[in-house]
């Protein structure tokens, strides 16, 4: 008999975990620029749209990326990663999102986003 319960509560955690989902973050909680301006304005530019392109289509695979565009100083670094709890496609929502917003940073050479949970 108490292997039975247990198996009970175990199937029907098993069943819960299929229908768990997060919301996406929707609420920028910080954006920290950095504080040394690009080496090269016009080679940014290109760069940049170039490493976040890139990780576009990746995000839309697994919702994780990175990136490496540009040469010496000029080279751009870009990483971006979602939690697991959210769906693929709010994962992609988000990057898009902080595609919008990172370009603020601008003439600066880095950028940061953090995100909050809408409940």
């Amino acid at each position: 008999m108490k292997i039975a319960i247990q198996m009970v509560c175990l199937l029907g955690s098993l069943l819960l975990l299929g229908r768990v989902a997060g919301d996406p973050r929707s609420f920028t909680v910080e954006m920290k620029c950095g504080k040394q301006p690009q080496h090269n304005t016009t080679l940014f530019v290109p760069n940049f749209v170039a490493a976040m392109d890139s990780i576009g289509e990746q995000m839309q695979r697994s919702g994780f990326g990175k990136a490496v565009k540009g040469s010496g100083p000029d080279t751009n670094y870009v990483l971006a990663q979602c939690y697991g709890d959210l769906s693929l496609l709010d994962c992609v929502l988000c990057y898009a999102h902080a595609r919008t917003v990172l370009p603020q940073c601008f003439p600066y050479n880095g950028g940061r986003i953090s995100w909050m949970d809408v409940s």
